[in-house]
């Protein structure tokens, strides 16, 4: 069964705004070299990189610029069909083919079969190119039939392909089918009359032959096994081009959108869902599973695969209100819990969601209420899911919030944390929540981490003083040792944090600060990796604690925002960095930043069962994030020494006393050029690879006389690396 497409992607449109050549897109393709290539209805093509495009037209070489159709063969030539006859592209310059029966004639189709023949449809036009002349193949047609197929002039081929007997198929305004020695022409008798305009035809992973016609809008046909099978379905427009995407899912596009195989059914692109222009002529999916879209108002782009926003909005009653996710936790049941609080400690009506994977839906107490400010999520090790807020200490039972008491005589404390060791004891943070106080009391807010199982407890820390009623334990972390972790949330407006704590029953506690190695006493979260480090998240960068010296990390070295309000650890053992300006991606050697603009403060970070990543965000929206493997790739464009060699490949020659220059440019259709990082070396003069870098170009100076090899690859924002461009320099 075809996999269902997520419908929750990221849309974005490319016009000549942005370099394209025109707005009226014909197709798509993609070359060997990974450059996407469009075809425009009077502007020729334009290829590109992921950065800018490049545009070729009749001045360069093309044959017209009236461009139907591209196909890249198995030989890595680059065919264009046109109004005006056929051309191929080696890289450099533009082929026309002159042959008789094929130049000055209008194509629509491009098809390369299993024996590398290049066919080619157009009205009044069909025939084959074997690599040294072309086959017109209108006569032998005529032999049996009055005319050539699609003789008039609104008439054309929407379609060629060859099924698994080696058979090909044609969609002229008839159906017709060629055996390698004779035609047959589909009539009316047969179930497929004289289409108004043409067939569109296309074939499926399996070898099954698709097709379609505007005469029949609700009606499809499968070719397979010598037999013809119908398709219910309402196309809703005239049918241009049938194709099947990398994950085997057909595509069908009209005059009013594009349909497509979603799961056991047909779904719909419209451009209420984001297409540029109703009139879709083709589609591609690209290896990073992004759907591009030759429509009649530019190009569209869908990401169903890498970003996915959803919008609580509508189930958030405090719309008012500026609140923020504060945590995120998947459940040993898949299901992922989301809880929200405010800033300022206002009281919100709904602080905890519980997704299904599908629906949101808003999980109340018992009595119908709020907790009141989520603080705290924790799965234990039986799987019982408790939550602390304003309200105090909760347990998910039947599907309802319990209230919890915890130990007597702390009266009406909020749960601002929880936690659990290996012994199974639980640790909870308890706060006095001071806004709820009266005026006088306002700044009276204890503070308390207390040890619990069953009835037994400890204090292992309580603070109780004049300090800004806001403040609270954020973070509590059960070290592998007996140790506890602990920090205070960073809303202390009267009072200057201590950084965080380490508590052990051996040792006490202890805190750590600025004047121990910590980059910043505001300290926003703690991580403890599976080597034993303690990472400490803070208002001013990020440190790294081994237990004995700190190391520091800040924009310097990579983060986009030295502010950072969560960490997480993924299943490689990557680190994930939430901060006021996005999410960082960290393998413990770079930080790669993964720029969006639908990606903006991150307070906390969820990676999930199925390896997916979630952001929450300040604006009710929740983002889910999906890595992608593939590559980038990075060519060399140009090395300047003692003249520019372009596209270099040979060995560059310098002398001593000149600079050399090494230009290089990443690409990618996910990450931008100038986000991607980059490190290089020059082997036999440099001991190692240098630094990663955004910048461009390299530079060296005064090499010593000797051989050496320029070797650079680019890092994209999923921290995936290129194949090594590399080029000879002799000195």
């Amino acid at each position: 069964m075809i996999k269902s497409l997520n419908r929750k992607g990221l849309w974005r449109t490319y016009s000549i705004a942005d370099g394209l050549a025109g707005m009226r897109i014909e197709h798509i393709a993609k070359d060997s070299e990974g450059y996407l290539w469009f075809a425009t209805w009077d502007n020729g093509v334009s290829r590109f990189d992921g950065d800018e495009f490049q545009n070729f037209t009749k001045q360069d070489g093309l044959v017209n610029d009236h461009v139907h159709f591209i196909l890249e063969d198995s030989q890595k030539r680059l065919w264009f069909s046109t109004l005006n006859g056929v051309c191929w592209y080696d890289g450099a310059v533009f082929h026309h083919l002159e042959d008789e029966g094929i130049a000055g004639r209008a194509v629509q189709f491009i098809y390369e079969d299993s024996e590398r023949r290049i066919w080619c449809g157009g009205r009044r036009t069909l025939g084959y190119y074997d690599g040294t002349v072309f086959h017109d193949l209108i006569p032998l047609y005529l032999q049996h039939y009055d005319q050539p197929p699609s003789p008039r002039l609104s008439k054309y081929c929407w379609g060629i392909t060859q099924d698994p007997e080696g058979q090909m198929w044609f969609g002229f305004d008839y159906l017709i089918r060629f055996n390698g020695t004779s035609f047959h022409r589909y009539e009316e008798e047969e179930g497929f009359p004289q289409c108004l305009t043409s067939y569109a035809l296309g074939q499926d992973y399996t070898g099954k032959v698709w097709f379609g016609q505007r005469g029949h809008q609700n009606q499809l046909w499968c070719y397979a096994d010598g037999a013809f099978q119908s398709v219910e379905v309402n196309l809703g427009g005239e049918l241009r081009k049938i194709q099947c995407d990398r994950e085997g899912r057909m595509w069908f596009c009209t005059s009013t959108g594009v349909l497509y195989q979603d799961g056991d059914s047909f779904s719909r692109f419209t451009p209420a869902d984001g297409l540029p222009h109703p009139a879709v002529k083709a589609v591609l999916q690209d290896s990073d599973h992004q759907f591009w879209f030759a429509t009649w108002g530019g190009v569209g782009l869908y990401d169903a695969h890498s970003i996915s926003i959803f919008d609580l909005s509508d189930e958030f009653s405090d719309k008012l209100k500026v609140c923020e996710i504060s945590q995120l936790v998947q459940d040993s049941r898949g299901d992922i819990w989301v809880g929200y609080a405010s800033p300022m400690i206002n009281r919100l009506n709904k602080s905890v969601f519980r997704f299904d994977g599908e629906h949101f839906e808003f999980v109340s107490t018992e009595n119908g209420f709020d907790i009141n400010n989520c603080f705290a999520i924790y799965e234990d090790h039986y799987g019982g899911l408790w939550f602390g807020g304003v309200n105090g200490l909760f347990r998910y039972e039947n599907q309802k919030l319990k209230k919890i008491e915890t130990i007597a005589g702390l009266g009406e404390n909020s749960i601002c944390a929880i936690a659990q060791d290996s012994q199974e004891r639980f640790l909870f943070g308890h706060w006095e929540n001071g806004s709820q106080k009266r005026k006088k009391d306002l700044f009276v807010s204890p503070l308390k981490l207390i040890y619990q199982q069953d009835e037994q407890f400890q204090t292992i820390f309580m603070e109780q003083k004049e300090k800004d009623p806001f403040s609270r334990i954020s973070t509590v972390i059960a070290g592998r040792n007996g140790e506890v972790y602990f920090c205070f949330s960073p809303h202390n407006f009267l009072d200057t944090n201590k950084g965080f704590a380490r508590w052990h029953p051996e040792d006490g506690l202890k805190f750590y600060g600025i004047e121990d190695g910590l980059t910043d006493d505001n300290v926003t979260d703690l991580l403890l990796d599976r080597d034993g480090d303690l990472w400490i998240a803070t208002q001013r960068g990020l440190s790294c604690f081994d237990g004995v010296v700190f190391s520091n990390f800040t924009t310097e070295d990579g983060l986009p925002s030295d502010f950072i309000h969560c960490l997480l650890e993924d299943r490689t053992g990557h680190l994930w960095v939430g901060t006021d300006r996005g999410v960082a991606h960290y393998d413990g050697q770079f930080f790669q930043t993964i720029k969006s603009p639908h990606i903006g403060p991150v307070f906390q970070i969820l990676e999930d069962c199925d390896g997916a990543f979630w952001l929450g965000t300040i604006l009710n929206s929740l983002i889910r994030y999906r890595l992608r493997q593939t590559p980038p790739k990075v060519r060399l464009l140009q090395v300047t020494s003692d003249q520019v060699y372009e596209n270099p490949q040979d060995v560059i020659v310098s002398t001593t006393d000149q600079q050399v220059i090494f230009e290089y440019k990443g690409m990618s259709f996910s990450t931008h050029s100038n986000d991607m990082l980059y490190i290089y070396r020059l082997n036999g003069y440099d001991a190692d690879w240098q630094p990663a870098t955004r910048e461009v170009p390299a530079y060296y100076r005064d090499l010593p006389p000797g051989d050496y090899t320029f070797q650079v690859r680019a890092i994209d924002r999923d921290l995936n690396y290129s194949e090594i461009a590399q080029v000879q320099i002799s000195v």
